[in-house]
């Protein structure tokens, strides 16, 4: 499993930039994200629940207090992605105990996903992979001729975003459509704190944008709304129990969203 928030804590450490702050890391991790995650997985997710979302929503937003305080404190720069790692590993909390997970021993990523496949110079198959902030998959291994590859199939992919803008938009767009070519049946998705992208852009796009949804999960408030953690969980729960189902195209009727 991955825990990138944790894992973005740990390296400061040993960074040239924040080792002067290592005591103060430690502490935090020890004091402050413990029972931050420790409070989540006191919580029961599931997609028939919303009040366990609603508390979800107010552990996280005190422990966003938290992070930001510290970063003001000792100058944590926002490219060092500190802040922006709490959203990435959220998805770790929420879906480690899902039933499919467990049942069908799936694996959480956030590099050298499947991507395609494509000839080298001496024409040996070379395993094309993307990088991505969550994913929910499965490691199959590959034999083509001599050569042996690890693929990592995605089921679920997902962005993750403290904003999302029009050129952020665009870039997404772009890399979600080769995971899309090379893994139709997987779901694409963006989650963001708040988005910046016109409405219109949104509208026209729809009929081309290989992502299945997008979720903002602040509102105006600025608080995190556990009513879109419910509504995001229970889109990929649904995905999560769809696999395995035997889908068949039957007509009369429809021929390419078979999920519907």
């Amino acid at each position: 499993m991955i825990y990138p928030h944790r894992e973005n804590m740990r390296t400061k450490k040993t960074s040239r930039e924040y080792s002067r702050i290592k005591e103060e890391l430690t502490y935090f991790e020890n004091s402050v994200y413990r029972p931050f995650t420790e409070a989540l997985s006191a919580i029961n997710f599931n997609a028939g629940n919303t009040a366990d979302f609603e508390r979800a929503a107010q552990v996280i937003d005190e422990y966003y207090q938290e992070v930001e305080g510290f970063e003001r404190r000792h100058r944590i720069k926002s490219q060092s992605k500190f802040r922006s790692t709490i959203l990435e590993e959220l998805n770790t909390h929420l879906f480690i105990r899902h039933p499919m997970v467990v049942a069908l021993e799936l694996k959480f990523y956030n590099k050298n996903i499947y991507a395609g496949l494509k000839l080298s110079n001496d024409a040996s198959p070379t395993v094309i992979t993307k990088d991505v902030d969550f994913c929910i998959g499965k490691t199959f291994p590959l034999s083509i001729g001599e050569t042996s590859i690890d693929l990592n199939i995605p089921l679920v992919c997902v962005e993750c975003k403290t904003y999302l803008d029009a050129t952020m938009y665009n870039e997404v767009s772009f890399s979600n459509k080769q995971l899309r070519n090379a893994n139709p049946d997987a779901s694409l998705y963006v989650i963001m704190e708040r988005n910046e992208v016109a409405e219109e852009k949104i509208i026209a796009s729809r009929t081309d944008t290989p992502l299945n949804e997008m979720f903002v999960v602040r509102g105006s408030d600025q608080k995190l709304s556990g009513a879109a953690l419910f509504e995001y969980y229970r889109e990929i729960d649904d995905k999560l129990n769809s696999i395995g189902h035997v889908r068949h195209i039957k007509t009369p009727g429809r021929l390419l969203n078979l999920y519907k």
